[in-house]
C-alpha cells in the first residue's frame, strides 16, 4: 500500500509541475493583430509581431526577459528580412564569406548613373543592421523606412559599380561579402 501511496504523490507533484500554455494577442487601436505572446513555461514565452497589412514583422523565443535561439524578421511584403539567432539578448553574426543576394526596387534591368534605386541585402545570419557597407561607385545611405528597404543608393558613374558588406565585432570590421552591378548611361 506504501508503493501506492508513493506513486500517487509523485503522480500529483508531476501534473502540479506541468505548466499550462497561455495566449495573449494585443491589437492596433483599428483592430487589426499586432501581437501574440504565447507563454510556454514560467519564464519563456514565443513572441510574434505583426504589421497592420497581417503579415508577421518579428518572431522568436524570450526567456528571462532576453531574445534565445531562432528569430526571423520580415519586410512589410512578407519577404524575409533576416533569420539567425539570438543569444542572451544580442544577435549572433555568421561571418562567412557569402554572395549577398540583392534586389533593387522594380527590378530594374539596368541602373543609371546619377539615379537613386531602393536596395534590400539579404545575408545568412547578418541583420542589416548590422551591415557595414561600401562601394566604389556613388552614395550608399541607409533608408529611414527600414521596413521596406534596407539601403539607397546613387551610382555618380557609368562602369562598375562594387558593393562590399562588412560587420564590426570586437572593434574589427570582417567582409563577409561582396556584389558587383553595372551602371549604364541614361
Amino acid at each position: 500500500m506504501n508503493t501506492l501511496k508513493y506513486f500517487s504523490l509523485v503522480f500529483f507533484i508531476l501534473m502540479g509541475c506541468q505548466y499550462t500554455t497561455k495566449t495573449e494577442n494585443k491589437y492596433y487601436e483599428t483592430g487589426e493583430l499586432k501581437q501574440k505572446i504565447t507563454k510556454d513555461s514560467a519564464n519563456c514565452y514565443t513572441f510574434i509581431e505583426y504589421y497592420k497589412n497581417g503579415n508577421k514583422k518579428l518572431e522568436g523565443k524570450i526567456c528571462n526577459e532576453n531574445k534565445v535561439g531562432k528569430w526571423k524578421e520580415w519586410y512589410t511584403d512578407g519577404k524575409l528580412k533576416w533569420e539567425g539567432h539570438f543569444d542572451k539578448n544580442r544577435r549572433t553574426i555568421n561571418y562567412d564569406k557569402q554572395n549577398p543576394t540583392i534586389s533593387i526596387y522594380g527590378s530594374p534591368v539596368h541602373i543609371y548613373q546619377d539615379t537613386s534605386y531602393l536596395i534590400r541585402i539579404n545575408m545568412f545570419g547578418v541583420h542589416p543592421e548590422d551591415m557595414i557597407v561600401t562601394s566604389n561607385n556613388g552614395i550608399i545611405q541607409i533608408c529611414k523606412n527600414r521596413d521596406k528597404y534596407d539601403f539607397v543608393i546613387t551610382p555618380k558613374k557609368i562602369g562598375e559599380l562594387k558593393l562590399v558588406i562588412y560587420v564590426m565585432k570586437d572593434q574589427k570590421m570582417y567582409k563577409i561579402g561582396e556584389k558587383c552591378l553595372i551602371v549604364n548611361n541614361k
